[in-house]
């Protein structure tokens, strides 16, 4: 049964995955205050991202940081 489940998966991903995409590191940055200190520390996340162009790496980054509590800035996409 596994193996059933498996070859559907395969065919599932083969055909409606993104026929052109690529991956891509983006290069997330946010200012968040220090508890102790009250001195602001840079914050840097590297993401990796499936997407078809640089504008959809940066279209998926932003949906998914919409909402975040502190001003974050994409600061590279490799």
């Amino acid at each position: 049964r596994s193996f059933v489940l498996m070859n559907y998966l395969i065919y599932f991903l083969r055909k409606y995955s993104m026929e052109e995409s690529k991956y891509f590191v983006s290069k997330v940055q946010y200012d968040l205050p220090d508890e102790n200190s009250g001195k602001i520390k840079k914050i840097t996340e590297m993401k990796l991202v499936r997407a078809i162009s640089v504008t959809d790496v940066e279209a998926k980054v932003t949906e998914k940081y919409q909402g975040f509590q502190y001003d974050w800035r994409i600061t590279s996409v490799i």
